[in-house]
């Protein structure tokens, strides 16, 4: 899955259960995440963890930011 934050800037996730992502990979987000990190959706939008016992969210995408399937890769 894709998860698109503007022109030429999308993230590549895995749906891991519930309402959580994992980044597979970042086209020219790296100051929003890195490899590895959790996406949890909520109301407010995606927010972006290190690691799933944070409390709080090192960044939050904007609601705006649009979920699509990646066939291609399949």
């Amino acid at each position: 899955m894709r998860l698109v934050l503007g022109q030429n800037k999308w993230i590549d996730i895995e749906y891991i259960g519930g309402n959580i992502y994992q980044v597979r990979e970042e086209h020219n987000c790296r100051i929003e995440v890195a490899i590895g990190d959790l996406i949890r959706q909520t109301n407010r939008g995606w927010e972006v963890f290190n690691s799933p016992n944070m409390n709080t969210p090192k960044f939050v995408i904007p609601t705006r930011a649009k979920l699509e399937n990646d066939e291609e890769e399949e």
